[in-house]
Parts: C-alpha cells; sequence; structure tokens
C-alpha cells in the first residue's frame, strides 16, 4: 500500500507552501484512514510502512475530481484549501492526498496517467 500526494502544477508555489500542504494533505489522510479503515491503517502507518508517491496534476480541478471520487468510494483522502495568508487567495487547493491505497484502488482511481512530480 502506498500513499500518493497530488500536487497542481498549473500555478508555481513556493517549495515551503507545497511541502506545508503536502503534509498537510497526508496528515488528514493519515486520520481519515485511521478512523475508518483501521486494518489497513495499522498495517501501514504501525508497522511503518508509509510509502508516498508525489505526483504532479495538472490543475485544481483534477484534485478535486480525485477527491470527489475517492469520498464516493470511501478510500481515505485528504485535502485543506490554503488559508490565503500569502502566496494564494484564501480558499486555493495545492495538494491532495489519497491513501494508503491497494494496487487495485490505485488502478481504479486512473493514477497512472500522472508523472512524479519533480
Amino acid at each position: 500500500m502506498k500513499q500518493y500526494i497530488l500536487v497542481r502544477t498549473d500555478k508555481e508555489f513556493s517549495r515551503g507552501k507545497l511541502m506545508t500542504h503536502a503534509a498537510h494533505a497526508s496528515n488528514i489522510a493519515n486520520e481519515d484512514c485511521r478512523q475508518n479503515h483501521k486494518e489497513r491503517w495499522e498495517d501501514w502507518f504501525l508497522n511503518l510502512k508509509m510509502t508516498k508517491i508525489v505526483l504532479a496534476v495538472n490543475n485544481e480541478e483534477c484534485l478535486k475530481k480525485h477527491h470527489d471520487l475517492c469520498v464516493d468510494l470511501e478510500i481515505p483522502v485528504g485535502m485543506i484549501p490554503d488559508a490565503g495568508y500569502y502566496e494564494t487567495e484564501a480558499g486555493t487547493l495545492i495538494c491532495c492526498a489519497i491513501g494508503p491505497i491497494t494496487d487495485e484502488e490505485y488502478k481504479l482511481l486512473k493514477l497512472k496517467k500522472w508523472k512524479l512530480f519533480r
């Protein structure tokens, strides 16, 4: 199992902004998994497997689409809007964390089409 962090690439954000939003999203997805998928969380988190892969997506709409699909499929997911203190307007979505997910869920979500974030 792996957690995937989707980062939008249509706008330029500082590295610090990207890292903090990736961490926030990861924490939210982790907590979603702990509360709603206890066995999965225990296997992934307590056994220190916590593999994360960061993928580049086109825009905010891609983040929303994947987030909403995960909610519909009851897959652990996390996303938080920016507070708007600097760099962006309040409410801007920057990252979405999905999982940990199985290989089957990875295929179902069609994450293979996205490239690694660089």
